[in-house]
């Protein structure tokens, strides 16, 4: 059995077990040979850290990192996406704030390639209390700030200012 082989878009069984969240599986992987798939990027550049993220597997994160994907914390996708926009996008607050005390505080404003931040994800998830703790970490200015299509927070949410 080849632990290290990828599927047609380029994921491996780490990939698999992140997305499980089966910590166990990702541990035996990594002593197993497959260590180095910790930071693999599948075909739209995504990581096992950023699919950990998405499914809010804080524990997958934690190991991740202390198993060498600390570098990836603050890496982009193909769509500019980094772990701490994935995390917010998909309503994950604690694993965004892990990522913000370990290394991520910078990526509490970037815009990916259509100019989305996190705080717009939170204002798209109509969800107050991560648009508050983005902008008491210094997402301010992300309620106005506009994507490339012109649109932020306050003109494209209606329910913000009612």
């Amino acid at each position: 059995m080849n632990l290290r082989h990828q599927d047609q878009d380029g994921r491996t069984c780490v990939f698999n077990a992140c997305l499980d969240g089966d910590l166990q599986e990702l541990e035996w992987l990594c002593k197993n040979g497959a260590s180095e798939d910790v930071t693999v990027k599948d075909s739209s550049g995504t990581t096992p850290l950023m699919i950990a993220c998405q499914e809010n597997h804080l524990h997958c994160v934690t190991f991740l990192n202390e198993h060498g994907a600390s570098s990836d914390i603050t890496v982009k996708d193909i769509y500019g996406d980094t772990p701490l926009n994935i995390s917010i996008r998909f309503e994950n607050i604690q694993v965004a704030e892990w990522l913000y005390q370990n290394g991520a505080e910078n990526d509490i404003t970037t815009q990916n390639n259509d100019g989305y931040t996190p705080m717009y994800a939170a204002c798209c998830n109509q969800q107050l209390e991560h648009m508050k703790w983005l902008y008491d970490r210094g997402a301010v200015d992300d309620v106005s700030r506009t994507n490339f299509d012109g649109d932020n927070c306050m003109t494209s949410h209606w329910w913000l200012v009612n």
